[in-house]
């Protein structure tokens, strides 16, 4: 149970922890678009296709309405917003913010704008408002560090704030000004239930995501969902479908009718792992943010290190590669392929016979958490070891290995 434990709390940690980070530091991705239906239970979805096509990182579509798609699109080592035409297969610019970056852009509801947080380089996330048809950017709520927000009328606004080493749900009412915190350590996937008066947001409790509702007027909550380990983004169909991706599979839930999640649909695994979604307002087309599978590069090691391939092996590494010890975070076990290949060399040569067994595995971001037995031939006969190895992966390649060891 060591491993599992460590491992459970490393991805709660890595799922839960708040905050926009710096363009070099996020995953290569791409936004997808396809034609889904989902009729007597049954989802069918056309090929995804590839809209933005960009290298960086494109990410965070919402639909502007039924032929528009706006995301958050790399351009000049920063993000701006992208607006794409589904009819006219172009894409346009909305906004260009030098010094600064454009994050979940939403459309204002009763207003010919949309909403965008912006990460300024000296640090300041805000809300602001940008018209559609051109202009300068108006600046919506000044002294509050807003991660992710979705309107619930053009009066007020759902959002998740940044507060120390968390996000809490807080609803702000912009006519006059008022503020409300109702509950902490909230994830970032806000959305209105279909039929309903009430939203539905993400939230970590006893170690586990749930999907609540709330009512943003009354402030009553309740409990719909418990999502899948690793899952932090869901959206709604209209009949009450809740709709989560976990690797590369949609999967899909009905509270009070059913009692697990089962799959609708697979992709094809070179197409990546799905991290985004939003579905359009008539609910027959889905953007998915796609990114690459970082368990390929991790498997791709293991695979050669068990089959004692070194010069295969070697290929899964960055040529920058470090290795830490959990417990020494600043003083490199390993720095560089050239020094990571020397090791292994001479581990090859001393446990010929070592091979990896993988007992519990999540991935998180470009992170993969691995539980691992290494399994061995000692002088007493057959032996392991036990440990976490959290694999860092940039560009398809593994740049930072952390072990965990049981002491």
């Amino acid at each position: 149970m060591f491993g599992y434990k460590i491992l459970k709390a490393l991805v709660l940690i890595c799922t839960v922890l708040p905050g926009i980070p710096s363009l070099s530091g996020q995953s290569e991705s791409e936004v997808y678009l396809l034609d889904f239906t989902m009729v007597a239970g049954e989802f069918e979805v056309s090929s995804p296709i590839n809209i933005s096509r960009n290298p960086g990182y494109d990410n965070q579509p919402s639909f502007l309405g039924e032929d528009d798609l706006l995301y958050a699109r790399t351009r000049n080592g920063q993000t701006d917003i992208a607006r794409y035409s589904l009819s006219k297969k172009i894409t346009a610019w909305l906004s260009e913010t030098p010094g600064g970056s454009e994050y979940s852009p939403i459309k204002i509801p009763g207003s010919n704008a949309v909403s965008a947080i912006r990460l300024d380089m000296d640090g300041l996330q805000r809300l602001y408002s940008y018209p559609l048809e051109g202009g300068q950017p108006q600046l919506l709520i000044a002294d509050l560090k807003i991660g992710y927000h979705l309107w619930y009328s053009p009066e007020i606004l759902i959002c998740t704030v940044l507060i120390e080493d968390r996000m809490d749900l807080v609803v702000v009412n912009l006519k006059d000004n008022s503020q409300y915190t109702f509950q902490k350590g909230v994830g970032r996937s806000l959305h209105r239930i279909p039929g309903s008066k009430r939203i539905s947001f993400t939230a970590l409790e006893a170690g586990e995501i749930l999907v609540k509702s709330m009512d943003p007027e009354s402030g009553s909550t309740a409990v719909l969902a418990t999502l899948p380990a690793g899952v932090q983004d869901m959206f709604w169909l209209s009949d009450g479908t809740v709709i989560c991706a976990n690797g590369n599979r949609l999967l899909g839930y009905k509270p009070d009718k059913e009692t697990q999640w089962r799959i609708l649909h697979t992709f094809p695994p070179e197409l990546g792992r799905i991290t985004r979604m939003a579905p359009n307002p008539d609910g027959n087309k889905l953007a998915l943010t796609i990114a690459p599978d970082p368990s390929v590069p991790v498997d791709h090691q293991i695979y050669a290190f068990n089959s004692k391939d070194l010069e295969s092996y070697m290929k899964a590494f960055s040529d920058s590669v470090e290795s830490y010890d959990f417990s020494i975070p600043d003083t490199p076990l390993c720095s560089g392929k050239k020094i990571l290949k020397k090791g292994t060399d001479i581990d090859f040569l001393t446990r010929g016979d070592a091979r990896y067994e993988i007992i519990h595995r999540a991935v998180v971001g470009n992170k993969v958490v691995d539980h691992v037995n290494l399994v061995f031939t000692s002088t007493n006969g057959s032996a392991y070891q036990n440990y976490v190895a959290i694999y860092e992966v940039e560009n398809g390649l593994i740049s930072r290995i952390t072990y965990i060891n049981r002491d």
